[in-house]
C-alpha cells in the first residue's frame, strides 16, 4: 500500500528522515567493496549515492533561486535538453571516479542541507510552485522535495539492494 504525500512540514520531515535513516541504516552493513562493486548496469551503490545526492543538491539550488544545471555541474543545453537519461549519465561518469568517503559526505552534506532547508521554510512556502518561471512544471515545492528526497531515495533502494547481494 503507497503512503499518502505529506500535507504539511512535520509530515515531510517525517517521510525524508524515515527513508534516509532506512537506507543509512543498509549502508552501514556494508564496506567499501560492496560500495564500489559496479553493477551490470555499470552502478555500484557509490554511484547511486552521489546520484541522489546530485539531485537534492538541484532541488535545493533551484528552491534558493539558482540555476539547476549550475547545481549540477552542467552545461546548461545538456541539462535543458529534456533527456533525463543523458544527464544522469554525465553525472554518473563525474562522480564515477570520486573517492568513496568524498561521495559519503557530500551524500550526507546535501540531505542535511535541504532538510535545513526546510526547517527554515513556512508551511505556506512549502503549497507554493516549485519553478514558478516554467509555467510547464505543476510541482509544488513540496511535491518537488519530495521526489528529489524520500521518492528519490525509495526508488534508487531497489538498485541498491540487488547490489547488496
Amino acid at each position: 500500500m503507497t503512503q499518502a504525500k505529506p500535507k504539511d512540514k512535520a509530515a515531510l520531515l517525517a517521510r525524508i528522515r524515515a527513508a534516509r535513516g532506512a537506507l543509512e541504516q543498509a549502508l552501514g552493513r556494508l564496506d567499501e567493496s560492496a560500495l564500489t562493486h559496479p553493477g551490470p548496469d555499470g552502478w555500484s551503490i557509490k554511484d547511486h549515492l552521489a546520484h541522489l545526492s546530485a539531485w537534492v543538491r538541484e532541488t535545493t539550488a533551484v528552491l534558493r533561486g539558482q540555476p539547476g544545471h549550475t547545481a549540477l555541474g552542467l552545461d546548461a543545453a545538456v541539462y535543458n535538453g529534456g533527456a533525463e537519461d543523458a544527464v544522469n549519465a554525465a553525472l554518473q561518469e563525474r562522480s564515477h571516479p570520486l573517492p568513496l568517503a568524498e561521495v559519503l559526505a557530500d551524500f550526507r552534506a546535501t540531505h542535511t542541507a535541504i532538510l535545513d532547508y526546510i526547517d527554515a521554510e513556512s508551511e505556506e512556502r512549502l503549497t507554493q510552485p516549485f519553478s514558478p518561471a516554467n509555467p510547464e512544471d505543476q510541482r509544488r515545492v513540496i511535491d518537488a522535495i519530495a521526489g528529489n528526497t524520500y521518492e528519490h531515495d525509495e526508488e534508487h533502494w531497489g538498485w541498491i539492494e540487488q547490489r547488496m547481494k
